[in-house]
């Protein structure tokens, strides 16, 4: 029963992390380098402040492991089956793999499929059966020239689960 109170406690801790507004409102079209920094680095502290431990991966991505997990960690060229949400700080989604329990799981061939480098690096942060926010600055995701309705210098949040992790020799 403990353990369940916690794990409650953390996706309610974990909602509040990807649903609170720091400074900037999600609508401003005027995305600057300098307003982006701005505002990751306020993200970064209130999440500090909130008690998360922050790692950082070698090309800037910020990550914090929400659930540790028991299997092996993504390689290139495994197939990963995963459940994420994509959000701006401030809390508005912008992608979704759907509701894990209807299997919304996306699958896609790690380093193989073309994927932002922020989202193929911070994957190999999380184990198997983990959980991770993946926090992607935009010189790690869509840069100076936004994408698919993201604005120019936009942070992107991921919640991620990282449900199975399937090597090409199995």
């Amino acid at each position: 029963m403990k353990k369940i109170i916690q794990l409650l406690a953390g996706i309610a801790l974990m909602s509040g992390l990807l649903f609170t507004s720091c400074s900037k409102d999600d609508e401003d079209t005027t995305y600057t380098q300098e307003g982006e920094k701005k505002l990751l680095n306020e993200y970064i502290a209130y999440v500090q402040e909130k008690g998360y431990d922050v790692d950082t991966t070698a090309n800037g991505v910020f990550y914090i492991t929400l659930e540790q997990g028991t299997g092996a960690y993504p390689k290139q060229g495994d197939k990963l089956e995963v459940a994420y949400t994509g959000k701006f700080i401030g809390g508005v989604a912008f992608d979704t793999s759907g509701d894990p329990a209807t299997n919304g799981y996306f699958t896609f061939t790690h380093k193989v499929d073309r994927m932002i480098p922020g989202w193929e690096e911070g994957m190999e942060s999380i184990k198997e059966g983990g959980k991770a926010l993946l926090i992607v600055p935009s010189t790690m995701a869509y840069g100076a020239t936004g994408n698919y309705g993201i604005p120019p210098y936009t942070t992107l949040l991921f919640e991620i689960y990282l449900h199975d992790v399937a090597s090409p020799e199995n």
